[in-house]
């Protein structure tokens, strides 16, 4: 996450299912281990969907207030 942050991209979908681990059932979140960019935005962003999972969510997405703070959020 900190590595696609840094290029201003936001996931905007991120749940366990589009976290990948390994053989060893170890989570290794790197952006070769992240999948399913399909809603993934670069930042800024003039998108206005709420778009997401609704249980990984963050309250703020909601109100069309994406951030790099709510994607930590979903990862949580």
């Amino acid at each position: 996450m900190h590595y696609l942050h840094q290029k201003r991209i936001l996931h905007r979908d991120l749940k366990l299912s589009n976290i990948l681990i390994d053989k060893d059932r170890i989570v290794n979140i790197k952006p070769q281990k992240i999948a399913d960019f399909g809603l993934a935005v670069s930042e800024p962003c003039d998108d206005n969907r709420v778009c997401g999972t609704p249980n990984y969510i963050a309250p703020e997405v909601l109100q069309k207030q994406y951030s790099e703070k709510s994607e930590v959020w979903a990862v949580g």
